[in-house]
């Protein structure tokens, strides 16, 4: 028994409590820490009140049934956590769409993304692909507080046109049009690039909205999050996400499992890589050898 309450603390020991870690600064810090001590030290607890059970001969029977009921809860909550979360994966896989885009050098494109955040470079793909051809830009904050679930009209967008001014994107140069060069951008764009990372949203917003208006994706719950999708545009100057086809179309999971052991802030998150990535890396990236470059298609994943 000894070796069994061992063994809880190290694996209590090795749960990642939050922010909490040798380099976590910040308040939150001693709230993850103080939030895995206290996780220890109560299954510590437990594990000694079972194992006096379980040594004594009169308590040793509720003491294994006291310890079935815990394993049950430690192991078991989870792994029932973790396949719920698995069903709603593959139900919202169902929805996601992997076809063949066409070749970005041939259309002019809209990239709808992150701006300055470093974990998301997909618009270091689009740009490497674009080259000085340029990319027309809208951050995706301009979406917050839009109703996407009709016609946007692209001239009434904070359009930006980015260019890459040197080899493999390490750079680029970004320009802000003019309301006279928007109206003549939203003519010119036949394409749309939706790019965001869910890992750093608190949840489903204005995009999502738009996309569970349309029938395409009927049954779109409110726990999936877009991450990236490709579809051509009427030409008619307007983006209307309801009525979009999409080429390509991947969706995150924002649900967490818990995770084994069952402790405060112990989460599975749901894992599920880009749907067509080589589909998106052949029409967007750039080709070195016949085929799409690597570090381009690195960006993507």
């Amino acid at each position: 028994m000894q070796g069994r309450v061992a063994g809880a603390s190290v694996a209590f020991a090795s749960v990642p409590a939050g922010p909490a870690g040798a380099e976590c600064i910040g308040p939150q810090c001693g709230y993850g820490l103080g939030l895995m001590i206290g996780t220890v030290a109560a299954y510590l607890v437990v594990a000694v009140v079972l194992a006096v059970m379980l040594v004594r001969a009169r308590s040793r029977r509720v003491g294994f049934l006291a310890l079935v009921a815990v394993a049950l809860a430690v192991v078991g909550v989870p792994l029932a956590s973790q396949g719920w979360q698995s069903w709603k994966l593959r139900a919202m896989e169902g929805r996601e769409i992997a076809g063949a885009p066409p070749a970005m050098r041939d259309r002019m494109p809209l990239l709808v993304t992150e701006r300055d955040n470093s974990t998301n470079e997909d618009w270091r793909a689009v740009l490497a692909g674009r080259g000085d051809a340029g990319t027309y830009i809208v951050p995706m904050s301009a979406f917050a507080g839009l109703d996407l679930t009709g016609p946007v009209a692209l001239a009434d967008l904070p359009l930006e046109v980015w260019t890459e001014t040197v080899p493999e994107g390490a750079w680029s140069r970004i320009r802000v049009l003019t309301p006279a060069e928007r109206q003549e951008a939203a003519a010119r764009i036949d394409y749309v690039i939706l790019s965001q990372r869910p890992v750093n949203l608190p949840g489903p917003g204005a995009v999502e909205a738009g996309l569970r208006a349309n029938p395409a994706l009927a049954g779109m719950r409110q726990g999936e999050l877009l991450r990236f999708a490709m579809a051509p545009l009427p030409g008619d100057g307007t983006l209307d996400l309801a009525a979009l086809r999409f080429d390509l179309l991947d969706l995150s999971l924002a649900d967490a499992a818990l995770a084994v052991p069952l402790a405060p802030d112990n989460r599975a998150p749901a894992r599920n890589g880009l749907a067509g990535l080589d589909a998106a890396a052949r029409a967007i990236c750039p080709v070195v050898n016949g085929e799409p470059d690597g570090f381009c298609r690195s960006d993507l994943e």
